[in-house]
């Protein structure tokens, strides 16, 4: 069997009309129909294959080249690396200025990072007058009565409404959230 005719295998087409437009194909018996699968493909000769009588003799020399032309095609080529690699290194800069600016923008702008700085400062300082508030409230304690067990509404003079409601909740009494 010929070795392009190897896979082409009998049986039927996947499309009618693709089988009505190539035909029943060269052996009827072998091959009822050419589906793309089965298209015989021409290439290269394999390696085990012999060359051609006409070919046998054959030595296989490279094209001549001209050193000047040579010289000045490489020159030519070296330029035209340099430009793309400007180009590619300016597109890429560009690039990465836009992804900068996104960032920042999603970010926030200059306004927004600094009242952050602003508010996060006071926090720093509301922490710090709390913690110094608890530890000299904890030396009042151990001065009296030693440690005595936390009591809604033991917030001293911040008292507020909020803070009664988060005592309602955590104690469970409903009478106070009226």
């Amino acid at each position: 069997m010929l070795p392009a005719l190897r896979f082409c295998r009998p049986g039927s087409v996947p499309l009618p009309a693709l089988a009505a437009a190539l035909g029943p194909g060269p052996f009827p018996g072998l091959c009822p129909g050419w589906s793309p699968r089965a298209v015989p493909a021409r290439g290269r000769k394999t390696r085990y294959n012999p060359p051609a009588k006409s070919k046998a003799g054959r030595v296989k020399l490279p094209p001549p080249v001209d050193p000047e032309e040579l010289l000045v095609v490489l020159e030519r080529y070296r330029q035209h690396r340099l430009v793309l690699s400007a180009l590619r290194a300016e597109f890429r800069a560009e690039v990465l200025q836009k992804k900068q600016e996104e960032r920042l923008a999603a970010e926030g702008s200059l306004e927004e990072l600094e009242e952050h700085r602003r508010l996060m400062a006071w926090n720093d300082e509301e922490n710090a007058r709390q913690r110094a508030r608890s530890s000299q409230t904890g030396r009042c304690s151990q001065e009296g009565s030693g440690s005595a067990p936390w009591q809604p509404g033991s917030r001293g003079q911040e008292g507020t409404a909020f803070s009664t409601l988060i005592d309602s909740v955590i104690l469970g009494n409903p009478d106070l959230l009226k």
